[in-house]
């Protein structure tokens, strides 16, 4: 039988807390804990979200709580959160309550008063991790997904993880300790509750170590976790410096290793499948929010992506001429067009993979981003380009090159100069 107070007691010892927060929800496992680290040497204060979602039965799981803190002479927090309200604009349940349950414990546990060195302690078990690592193996999830709920993240901590919930509840009754039991817990209609109370039991009865193997690997996937987000970070290091990462160097890397470089990036998974088949120089993949401080672009330059930064180009602002005749000479920085070939309206957008011109002198057509590699552009001008199409065709790279397609000449009736404003 594991000595749960001598268990927590030494891993606390290695975080050397100078206060500790319990998230408390009055269930089993919150509460052994909240018991136990009030006979550990540290400060101890209570923090516990009502979401009001089971009525009477939210309202006696608050007013136990604050008893049991009026008790036990601990400070205790609590937060109400009418969670039924903002359920109507947002059907994601568990997502709601998870934002208010951290956001709440943080502000706790940051309070400028308090001793820097403090930290909230959850109750999860080892069945917990078995749940979430199934949940996540459900969902492709990744590396990251499999490493499941760690022991020490941040200024979380969760000492019971390697405990089983028989070895919680065994403590309870030995030292008559009493808890609440949340009825929803029974309810199929969250997919954790299935795995909890449907698959897992099933799964247990054929493979009796099932919880100390998933324990096992997860800790194993932690470990391989944190080596790729060391080797990622390097990576992201030298993207900071340089701005460019090598196509030799992303294709190195292995799957895994490509989608922890995307989350470190702040670039969305989806993305990834683009971004591996990115083959045309100019071409690149944009998005919001990133997490390292050099842009939301990167552009495929042939041996390299080169990450730019700033914002997306613009629409392109053009002026429209009406002319008689065309003049006796020409340069690629405007273009004269007949508006009887012209097919549709005319509009300036970013290069897209595949696009082609039909240059002027030339049969066949060219690929734009060949067009632009030739021009030995910035990685930034690059990004800036952008072109005149019709509904059909690429009509004009500005300043690079002119297609035939639409191109006026002496006999047309209708000329229109284009330019860039």
């Amino acid at each position: 039988m594991v000595d749960l107070v001598k268990h927590i007691s030494d891993f606390l010892k290695l975080h050397q807390p100078k206060r500790l927060v319990v998230a408390c929800s009055g269930g089993l496992d919150s509460t052994v804990l909240l018991h136990i680290c009030k006979k550990l040497p540290y400060p101890v204060e209570i923090a516990h979200v009502n979401y009001q979602l089971r009525g009477e039965e939210s309202e006696g799981d608050q007013q136990f709580i604050e008893k049991l803190a009026k008790e036990m002479r601990i400070p205790i927090h609590v937060k109400r959160v009418n969670l039924k309200e903002e359920l109507k604009d947002s059907g994601n349940l568990q997502q709601i309550a998870r934002y208010h349950r951290y956001d709440f414990f943080e502000e706790i546990r940051s309070d400028k008063k308090a001793p820097h060195a403090s930290f909230v302690l959850l109750g999860h078990h080892k069945e917990d991790q078995t749940e979430t690592f199934f949940m996540n193996l459900a969902r492709n999830s990744g590396v990251l997904g499999l490493a499941g709920m760690e022991e020490a993240s941040a200024h979380k901590l969760r000492p019971l993880l390697a405990i089983s919930k028989k070895q919680i509840e065994a403590y309870a009754l030995e030292n008559n300790i009493s808890w609440r039991e949340d009825s929803s817990n029974q309810s199929l209609k969250y997919t954790r509750n299935e795995w909890r109370n449907v698959v897992l039991p099933e799964l247990r009865k054929e493979i009796p170590g099932l919880d100390e193997a998933v324990y096992t690997l997860t800790k194993e996937f932690q470990r391989r976790q944190w080596e790729m987000h060391v080797k990622i970070s390097e990576l992201i290091e030298e993207i900071e410096t340089f701005r460019i990462l090598p196509v030799t160097t992303f294709e190195a890397l292995d799957d895994f290793e490509q989608v922890e470089l995307c989350r470190q990036l702040g670039v969305p998974i989806g993305m990834l499948e683009t971004w591996r088949k990115l083959s045309h120089k100019g071409t690149g993949i944009s998005w919001k929010n990133p997490m390292s401080n050099f842009g939301n672009r990167l552009v495929f330059d042939g041996d390299s992506y080169a990450f730019v930064q700033g914002e997306e180009s613009k629409p392109v602002s053009f002026v429209k001429t009406d002319v008689k005749s065309l003049p006796d000479f020409f340069d690629k920085q405007c273009i004269y067009v007949d508006s009887n070939r012209v097919s549709g309206e005319l509009r300036f957008r970013p290069i897209q993979t595949g696009d082609r011109i039909h240059p002027i002198g030339m049969t066949g057509s060219r690929l734009v981003s060949d067009v632009i590699s030739d021009a030995k552009l910035t990685s930034r001008e690059k990004q800036m380009v952008q072109i005149l199409v019709d509904e059909q065709h690429v009509l004009w790279v500005p300043n690079l090159c002119v297609s035939r397609m639409a191109i006026a000449s002496n006999k047309s009736k209708k000329i229109v100069k284009i330019s860039v404003d």
